[in-house]
């Protein structure tokens, strides 16, 4: 390299350097982190869309992520599966799949609409395919649409594309359908009383990367906010971003301005004035903790357990404080509070 540029050569082997990196077909386990993490967030979308629609409990388990081809996937089968195909479009390109077996497809869309598809794929015609479509596209448009929540970009899909496979399959007939390595999910899907499903999202090598940066450069947009120029006396390096570099704080003295002596002090305040100003009372029944993907499976009918005893008293809060302790009472078909002890003001001092 000579005077700061760059010779041929020395272009030519950065340019192979980032080839060889986008063709590369294996993630790290960092990427598989991060891909499984977003994911399994999706995925449980999907699970609470599904609930509303079948009207049974629903919910995915035993995600797992890795790279495979459309060989592998058939090596894998020991029945007739269908297999939904899609063109991302926006926010993401490539291909994407959904494997499913056809049985449990058909099951599903008679729960969904209301369909009477024989259980067998021998028995099933062009209507029942073409609403089988219409069923594993709206699964697919669910993921993605959650995909393209926490992307912050809009992520499309066309040219669905539905068909079977299964092991004895003539790979002839679909070899142009998918080329080269994708990345598979598999996991469990529960639904109300049914037996265990077995699902596969695939995608290609490329779109998984892209949606592993997208979530890096929202991550760096969080953690490294623009900071307004300060002083550089004031200025100290308190922290390190997930990168590993340094980024500097400004940290500055708070200022405070003059006390100026009140002079109504010593005289007595009229209570009066503020009387009519209106306070938020709420009474608390009890609380508990959920991770997110406890929140994200809940559903109509689900039951959550409180932290708090059926004999404990409930609590009442004015403005967020707690002020009052009671228990339930029926009034006129309206539930209502019974006030059985009073905070003092020495506690509620300390709860400020």
């Amino acid at each position: 390299m000579n005077d700061g540029l760059l010779s041929q050569q020395e272009i030519n082997s950065l340019l192979q350097k980032n080839e060889d990196l986008n063709n590369d077909s294996e993630l790290t386990e960092g990427e598989k982190d991060v891909l499984g993490e977003t994911v399994n967030i999706s995925l449980s979308s999907l699970a609470m869309a599904l609930s509303e629609m079948l009207g049974k409990e629903a919910s995915v388990s035993d995600m797992q992520i890795g790279t495979t081809n459309l060989p592998e996937i058939q090596d894998g089968l020991d029945n007739q599966y269908l297999i939904i195909q899609a063109q991302l479009e926006g926010g993401l390109q490539g291909t994407t799949m959904m494997v499913l077996e056809a049985d449990k497809v058909a099951t599903i869309t008679n729960l969904a609409e209301g369909k009477e598809i024989k259980a067998s794929p021998a028995d099933f015609t062009e209507a029942d395919m073409a609403d089988m479509k219409d069923t594993m596209g709206k699964m697919l448009t669910k993921i993605y649409g959650s995909l393209s929540d926490m992307l912050k970009k809009e992520i499309g899909l066309s040219k669905l594309d539905i068909w079977m496979l299964g092991p004895d399959t003539d790979m002839g007939q679909v070899a142009d359908k998918v080329e080269g390595d994708i990345v598979r999910v598999d996991f469990s899907l529960h639904i109300g009383d049914m037996d265990d499903n077995a699902v596969a999202l695939a995608f290609c090598i490329g779109s998984a990367r892209d949606i592993i940066n997208d979530l890096s450069s929202l991550d760096n947009s969080i953690d490294t906010p623009g900071t307004s120029p300060q002083p550089e006396d004031e200025t100290k390096v308190i922290a390190e971003t997930r990168t590993g570099g340094r980024r500097s704080v400004s940290i500055q003295k708070p200022q405070f301005g003059q006390l100026e002596e009140n002079a109504a002090a010593g005289k007595k305040q009229n209570i009066d004035l503020i009387l009519d100003v209106p306070l938020e009372l709420s009474v608390v029944l009890g609380d508990t903790t959920k991770s997110i993907k406890e929140v994200l499976s809940l559903n109509p009918g689900s039951v959550i357990e409180l932290g708090k005893y059926t004999e404990e008293p409930l609590e009442v809060y004015v403005n967020g404080k707690l002020i009052a302790q009671g228990e339930v009472v029926v009034i006129n078909e309206n539930f209502g509070i019974r006030i059985t002890n009073i905070i003092s003001a020495a506690e509620r001092v300390k709860n400020l």
